[in-house]
């Protein structure tokens, strides 16, 4: 991969949000750059036909996410009208996140993986091109019922991969009480074993 027509395709992004150009120009930089840096192909199985930029976290749902590098993905025709299906309308914000089927919960974690995957396996996982800002990831946390403060480890990407793929911690906690009695507002990282004391 050529990182210095990479740096320069971030680069024009990072300008264009800079200079308040319109919406469709920068939208259009942030498409170029996430084809780029996720070489061509679709990060989910490697086709290289009809690839588009995808936003994780869809831009009507969460605005501020929309010029972000780390809420991108290239996805070729057949996977970005998979996750698309059942529901690609602008969201009901007042109702739970999920409530209309159109975030797909699951997927978010899934994709949020396979391109922490992808990232590792090309050795570029630079903060830059994966980024999230403090206040993004803090609403990821929210979403997952953790305070926004909530510490979690590693790059920004990794970050938003941990955050989503945790239980929301109501339900766990609620598993935890049921179980044991033992509630935390701690994240439950992967590696982490918890064990159920029987005597509880």
């Amino acid at each position: 991969m050529d990182l210095e027509h990479l740096d320069r395709a971030l680069s024009k992004l990072h300008s264009s949000i800079k200079n308040e150009n319109n919406v469709s120009t920068s939208l259009c930089l942030w498409s170029t750059f996430i084809k780029l840096r996720d070489d061509g192909k679709c990060v989910e199985c490697g086709s290289a036909r009809g690839i588009a930029a995808h936003h994780i976290i869809r831009k009507c749902f969460l605005p501020e996410a929309q010029f972000l590098t780390g809420n991108g993905v290239t996805l070729c025709s057949p996977c970005h009208k998979y996750v698309h299906d059942e529901f690609n309308r602008r969201p009901d914000t007042t109702l739970p996140m999920d409530a209309q089927n159109g975030e797909k919960i699951e997927l978010i974690t899934a994709l949020f993986g396979i391109l922490l995957q992808n990232a590792c396996n090309r050795r570029i996982l630079k903060e830059n091109y994966y980024y999230f800002s403090e206040k993004v990831l803090g609403t990821f946390k929210i979403f997952q019922g953790y305070d926004p403060a909530t510490p979690f480890p590693g790059m920004c990407l990794e970050q938003a991969y941990y955050i989503w793929n945790s239980s929301p911690l109501n339900v766990r906690n609620a598993l935890l009480e049921a179980n044991c009695g033992k509630c935390t507002h701690e994240p439950f990282l992967p590696g982490v074993t918890v064990i159920f004391d029987e005597g509880v």
